[in-house]
């Protein structure tokens, strides 16, 4: 989650652990402590695989 965060310019306060509070097929909810944070996919997912694969590419290129 911290690759995904970094990637998409978010600041982690210090001492935080991201953690994965939702997916669909436009992207992921993050959770930061008590902030909820949206990083889109780059193209829109229209299966379960398709999300795996944006999720792959993404940290692949983070």
């Amino acid at each position: 989650m911290v690759k995904y965060c970094l990637a998409a310019n978010i600041v982690i306060p210090e001492g935080v652990s991201p953690k994965m509070a939702g997916v669909d097929s436009e992207g992921m909810h993050i959770l930061l402590v008590r902030k909820v944070v949206r990083i889109p996919f780059p193209e829109n997912a229209d299966s379960a695989m398709a999300v795996r694969q944006q999720l792959v590419a993404m940290a692949k290129a983070a």
